[in-house]
C-alpha cells in the first residue's frame, strides 16, 4: 500500500482544514495509544461522535468484534463529543501525525476527507474485495460515498430526510396524508391544517441540511459541477437557482403567516411540538424515528415531498474512514477487518431496528424489512426507491463545512422575516470565496 509521509500528508490535510475553518479549533487531548505486540495482535484507536441510541448500538458493536477477534485485533472506541469536535481534534493532531487509524465522519466532511491525503480508500483497502463490497451497498448510499468509481470510506449510520404526520392534527383538518406527495401538496396542507386549527401547519430544523434536501427533491444540484461526485471536485455553489429561491419566496411567505413554525435546531423541541400537536407535519431525519416513537401518540412516517419520480432525497449520516498516515500494514490490516465488519450484516441487520439509521446494504435491508413496522417499512421502501443520480448524491464541496454555517445563518434570518433572495445573494458571495480559498490552499500542497 502506498502511504504518504507525514511530514508531507500534514501538511496536506493542514491546509485543507485551514480552508473550512477547523484548524486551530480547540480540541480534548490525548494520544492515540496504537501498538503491534510481539506476537501480532494489534490495537488500533476508533474516534466516533455518535451519541445516545447510535452511540449505544456502535460501542455494543465494537465489543462483539474485539470478542471475536481476540487476541489478534483490540479496536479502542473513544466518543470525541460529536462530529464537529472529532473532525477538531484530528485538526489539532495532525500536524504531528498522532492520528487513530479508524475515524466516523459526517456526511458534510466527506470531501475535504477525500482531498486531505491522508486516507486509504475503502475500496483500495479491501483489495479483490473492495468492488463486492461496492456493489453490496444500496445504489442511493453507494451514490453518496462512491467519487469517480471509488469508494472512500464505508458507510456505517445512514439516514434520509422524512416527514412525521401528527394523523390526529391532520384529521381535525381534513388533510388526506396519502395526498402528501409535492411540495405544493405539502405546503397547501401546512396552510390548511392552520386555517382549519389555528396550529402551524409545518416545522422543520433551522440547518443547512434541509437547504440541500430541497434542492434534491427540487431535483436541482446544490452544488456544480454534478455536485462533486464525479472526476472533478465541486467548485460553486448553486444558492441562487431561481427554482430554489421561488420555493424560499412560499415559505418564507408561510413563517410570515404562521403555518410554518419557526422552532429553531432543537430536535427535542421538533418532536415535542409535534407530540404536543401544536404542529401537523415535522421534517426530519429518519433516524430521529425512536425519539418520535418515545412521544406515544398516532403518527405516520411519509417519504419528503419531491417534484417528481425521478428525484429524491440525498443520504445523511456518517461514515467510517481509515488514516493511512504514520499507519504500518499490520495496522491497516486490522483496519480492514473492522471495515468488513461494518458493512456486513451483523453490523448492519439491527441498525433501523435498535437505532432509526437505516441500513447501508441490500442484504440488511432484506433482513430489517422482515421484522420491520409500518413506519419502518416507509423508511427501507425511501431508501430502496430513491434514484441514485448527481442530484440525489447530494453536495461534495470541500468547503461545505464553512457553507453550510453561511447557509445556516440565513435560514434563520429568513425564518425570521428577512429575504431569502437577498441573504442566499450573500451566501452565493460568500461560498466563492470559501470555494477559492480551499481550492488554493488544496492545490498548493500538491505542486
Amino acid at each position: 500500500m502506498t502511504r504518504l509521509s507525514r511530514p508531507r500528508a500534514a501538511r496536506t490535510v493542514a491546509a485543507a482544514l485551514a480552508a473550512t475553518g477547523l484548524l486551530g479549533v480547540a480540541a480534548c487531548g490525548g494520544g492515540t495509544a496504537e501498538q503491534v505486540t510481539a506476537d501480532g495482535a494489534v490495537t488500533v484507536q476508533f474516534w466516533y461522535g455518535v451519541s445516545g441510541a447510535a452511540g449505544d448500538y456502535l460501542k455494543q458493536k465494537v465489543a462483539e468484534f474485539n470478542d471475536a477477534h481476540r487476541g489478534r485485533i483490540t479496536v479502542e472506541a473513544s466518543y470525541q463529543g460529536g462530529y464537529e469536535d472529532t473532525f477538531a481534534k484530528l485538526a489539532a493532531s495532525i500536524q504531528t501525525g498522532d492520528v487513530p487509524t479508524l475515524m466516523q465522519a459526517s456526511d458534510v466532511q466527506s470531501a475535504y476527507m477525500r482531498d486531505s491525503g491522508i486516507v486509504e480508500p475503502v475500496q483500495d483497502l479491501l483489495g479483490a474485495d473492495g468492488r463486492t463490497v461496492a456493489d453490496g451497498l444500496l445504489p442511493i448510499v453507494r451514490n453518496y460515498y462512491e467519487t469517480a468509481g471509488t469508494l472512500w470510506s464505508m458507510p456505517m449510520f445512514v439516514s434520509q430526510p422524512v416527514m412525521y404526520l401528527n394523523n390526529a392534527v391532520l384529521r381535525e383538518a381534513g388533510v388526506d396524508p396519502a395526498g402528501l406527495r409535492t411540495f405544493d401538496d405539502v405546503l397547501g396542507a401546512a396552510q390548511t391544517i392552520h386555517r382549519v386549527t389555528g396550529r402551524a401547519g409545518l416545522t422543520f430544523p433551522v440547518d443547512s441540511w434541509w437547504a440541500e434536501q430541497f434542492a434534491a427533491a427540487s431535483d436541482r444540484l446544490w452544488c456544480t459541477p454534478g455536485n462533486g461526485v464525479g472526476d472533478t471536485r465541486a467548485t460553486a455553489l448553486n444558492a441562487d437557482d431561481p427554482a430554489l429561491l421561488d420555493l424560499w419566496d412560499r415559505l418564507a411567505a408561510m413563517y410570515a403567516d404562521g403555518s410554518l413554525a419557526n422552532l429553531g435546531t432543537s430536535g427535542d423541541k421538533l418532536v415535542g411540538a409535534l407530540s404536543a400537536g401544536t404542529v401537523g407535519i415535522l421534517f426530519n431525519s429518519s433516524g430521529g424515528l425512536s425519539a418520535v416513537e418515545k412521544a406515544k401518540i398516532d403518527v405516520t412516517v411519509a417519504p419528503m415531498p419531491r417534484v417528481s419520480d425521478r428525484t429524491g432525497s440525498a443520504p445523511g449520516g456518517n461514515s467510517l474512514w481509515v488514516l493511512k498516515e504514520g499507519k504500518d500494514d499490520a495496522r491497516l490490516r486490522a483496519a480492514a477487518e473492522f471495515v468488513r465488519f461494518v458493512g456486513s450484516a451483523a453490523f448492519q441487520g439491527d441498525v433501523l431496528k435498535t437505532t432509526g439509521y437505516l441500513p447501508s446494504t441490500a442484504e440488511a435491508a432484506q433482513a430489517a424489512r422482515a421484522s420491520a413496522d409500518a413506519n419502518r417499512r416507509v423508511l427501507l421502501d425511501n431508501e430502496a426507491r430513491t434514484p441514485a443520480t448527481p442530484v440525489t448524491a447530494g453536495c461534495h464541496l470541500g468547503a461545505l463545512n464553512e457553507v453550510r454555517a453561511d447557509v445556516r445563518t440565513a435560514m434563520a434570518r429568513i425564518a425570521a422575516g428577512e429575504s431569502p433572495r437577498e441573504q442566499f445573494a450573500e451566501v452565493q458571495d460568500k461560498a466563492e470565496t470559501a470555494v477559492r480559498r480551499y481550492e488554493t490552499r488544496v492545490e498548493a500542497t500538491r505542486k
